[in-house]
C-alpha cells in the first residue's frame, strides 16, 4: 500500500470515529484491534474490540 493510501485510511479513519458511526468503525477497524487510554480517569484503560472503542 502507498504512503498516500496509508494517510488516507488514517484520516478516514479520525473521520468515521469522530462521526460517531459505530457501524462504519467496524468496518475500518481491525477486530482484534486494541486502544490504550492512559491516565487515571474514568476512561482510562484498555479497550478491546471495535465494539468497546466505538463512540458512545
Amino acid at each position: 500500500m502507498a504512503e498516500d493510501a496509508y494517510e488516507s485510511l488514517i484520516r478516514r479513519t479520525y473521520q468515521v470515529f469522530e462521526s460517531g458511526d459505530s457501524d462504519l468503525l467496524g468496518v475500518v477497524m481491525a477486530e482484534d484491534v486494541v486502544w490504550h487510554e492512559p491516565g487515571r480517569s474514568s476512561l482510562a484503560g484498555h479497550y478491546k474490540g471495535p465494539e468497546a472503542i466505538s463512540p458512545r
